[in-house]
């Protein structure tokens, strides 16, 4: 019985706590194609070949909102500018 109390205990205070601070960190501010393609040039700067390919990405991203960077991994939901 002990040991069940000392692992409800943590678990309702981490809950407390992180419920606490939702309000601040509810929404993340979106990205936009413009900021992702800069970061995607700035990542890759010691690699050329990748780093070629985040204008064309910034592209695709302006009429999908979504950037696909060199790499292949999607990021959805980006603001068209």
């Amino acid at each position: 019985m002990k040991i069940l109390i000392a692992l409800v205990i943590p678990a309702f205070l981490s809950l407390t706590v992180a419920s606490s601070f939702a309000p601040a960190f509810a929404a993340p501010p979106k990205w936009s194609c413009s900021s992702a393609s800069a970061a995607c040039i700035k990542l890759y700067s010691d690699s050329p070949e990748l780093a070629a390919k985040c204008q064309p990405a910034r592209a695709s991203c302006m009429s999908t909102g979504t950037f696909v960077g060199p790499k292949g991994k999607a990021f959805p939901g980006m603001v068209k500018r």
